[in-house]
Order: structure tokens, then sequence, then C-alpha cells
């Protein structure tokens, strides 16, 4: 299997480190398929959980993944599969949120910067 993405986002800035990470989350994109992982504390040398599926997947196969935070401190990803860019976001900050879209739960929107 190839990666030909990856991105990574802070999950709990406000608990970070003296090093000012705090876990993080991975993304990768290996064969069009979207994977995620994270650190299992912010320590530096903690190890990373098995690659999994990412849930909800995008519904085609992705090229390139981008990951960040909203000023409200929830992590929202940016996929671009073909001709399309698609953006899932946290319902809420709570680690085990569902990830959300303007079409709901468990979903992707497409995104057009204005």
């Amino acid at each position: 299997m190839a990666i030909t993405s990856m991105a990574t986002v802070s999950l709990h800035p406000d608990r970070a480190s003296p090093e000012g990470v705090g876990e993080l989350q991975l993304f990768v994109v290996k064969d069009g398929v979207l994977y995620t992982s994270w650190k299992t504390t912010d320590e530096a040398g903690a190890p990373w959980t098995p690659l999994q599926l990412f849930q909800p997947q995008p519904g085609q196969p992705v090229d390139q993944v981008a990951a960040g935070r909203l000023s409200d401190g929830r992590a929202q990803v940016f996929v671009s599969a073909g001709q399309n860019t698609m953006t899932t976001w946290k319902q809420t900050t709570n680690e085990g949120s569902t990830w959300t879209s303007s079409n709901g739960p468990n979903s992707w929107s497409p995104f057009t910067p204005s």
C-alpha cells in the first residue's frame, strides 16, 4: 500500500504537554482510502493506535487529506477526491463525538471556498 497524503491535528490543545502539542490524530490516505490513528497520550514517545478506517468514508477514492481545528477546538478534515473537495468536522470537542457536516451526522459536505 502506498501512502499518498498525511495530516495531523491536535485533539486537546487545552491539555497540551509542556511542549504544547496535546494528543495528535493522524489522517492517512493509502490507495485512495482514508485511515486514522492517534497518539495514546500527549507524550512525544507515546505509541500510536493501529491504523483504522476513518468513518465515515467520503464515498469515493481520496487523493489528499488536510486537517485543522476550528476556533472552538473541534477538528475538521478536508479531502480531495477526483474533482471534488469535501469536508467533515467533529460535532463537539469530545473525542468520541460524531463526525458531521451540513448534510448531517456521519457525512461529508462539498467544500467550495468563497
